[in-house]
């Protein structure tokens, strides 16, 4: 593969950590806080910004703790499994399981203007966190606001997501758009 993985059309999905044990096996962090692969399945590794594209086979995955051990084919001890760390994993968007009417992926969000429901420009959703109850969208904040605006997606506040618009409506709570 000669294009980096977002040129590619490849949702970014997970990241490589540190070696577990001596036969190759790695700990993942899951995006989506489950593996969107399963045994067998084929997944996207980048190193170095794109300079290092490479297709792995999985050969073993399993749920240790709060997070995931994962082994590649060809990757079958500690040192090889050490230079992986901090690859970037990638799938293909239409491996994706299907959603849940009202329900979005990360991908499909950020990016995504932010309009009041009076039809003011609050910015553009640039990431989004989660503390644990709920999302938060992350917003770059548009020309004479506050540089970031951190924006709850609960209900009353988010009042729609259109993907063909791409825009987000909301309502903001009294005080969210001071300094």
């Amino acid at each position: 593969m000669k294009k980096n993985a977002h040129q590619a059309g490849l949702i970014e999905c997970g990241r490589i950590g540190r070696p577990v044990g001596l036969a190759g096996l790695m700990a993942v962090e899951w995006f989506a806080g489950k593996s969107p692969v399963q045994v067998g399945d084929r997944i996207i590794s980048e190193f170095t910004a794109g300079k290092d594209v490479r297709e792995q086979t999985i050969t073993a995955q399993r749920k240790q703790g709060r997070s995931f051990v994962i082994r590649f084919d060809g990757i079958e001890d500690r040192e090889s499994a050490e230079k992986m760390r901090g690859a970037k994993l990638f799938i293909e968007a239409n491996a994706l399981p299907r959603l849940a009417a009202g329900e979005h992926y990360t991908h499909q969000i950020v990016g995504l203007d932010v309009v009041t429901e009076e039809g003011q420009l609050l910015g553009k959703i640039a990431g989004i966190m989660n503390n644990g109850s709920h999302d938060i969208y992350e917003v770059i904040g548009a020309p004479g606001l506050k540089k970031e605006i951190l924006i709850p997606a609960v209900e009353g506040i988010i009042l729609s997501i259109d993907l063909a618009a791409e825009r987000v409506i909301v309502r903001p709570l009294e005080g969210m758009l001071e300094e």
